[in-house]
């Protein structure tokens, strides 16, 4: 005598109407598809999340570069005001040059692994000054600023003559 399971179980897989489960090749594959999927959307993700950093700290240096001048032509504090550059910070200070230790500095971290990769100010120069009154930089150049993740994604502004950032 037979086990009624076990006729069941025979009786529907001789019928076709039982359910068949995947294959051990089958599932190879969908994993195989899934990893896939899963890497080509990380590195998009990552790629996206690099050039978003280095476009939103582009636009801090942009913004903290004309807060500088703006208060210097407005002759806030009856001073000059100037901005200190390193590779991942950008600091505001007041006074013709830069002191570490001021009180009034206002500094500012990069987000997102964004540095200043190239300063091209000058020989040695770190700092932007701007002149009371007319906004003209003590140095003109150009400031590179990237992301180290992705050497190829990086922006470059030019301060000109007149103070203004392209």
């Amino acid at each position: 005598c037979r086990p009624i399971l076990w006729s069941m179980h025979f009786s529907m897989w001789s019928t076709g109407t039982y359910a068949r489960g995947m294959s051990v090749l089958e599932v190879l594959i969908s994993i195989a598809i899934v990893t896939l999927l899963a890497t080509l959307s990380f590195s998009a993700l990552t790629q996206f999340l690099n050039t978003n950093a280095v476009e939103k700290e582009t636009a801090v240096v942009v913004a903290t570069l004309a807060y500088a001048r703006s208060q210097s032509m407005s002759g806030t504090y009856d001073t000059s005001y100037g901005v200190h550059f390193a590779s991942s910070t950008i600091t505001v200070f007041r006074g013709s040059t830069y002191s570490q230790s001021a009180s009034t500095n206002v500094s500012r971290q990069f987000g997102g692994g964004v540095v200043v990769s190239a300063l091209s100010l000058g020989s040695g120069v770190v700092d932007i000054v701007f002149s009371k009154l007319t906004g003209a930089p003590s140095a003109t150049g150009t400031i590179t600023i990237s992301s180290p993740k992705d050497p190829i994604n990086k922006k470059v502004l030019t301060i000109t003559g007149t103070g203004l950032v392209q």
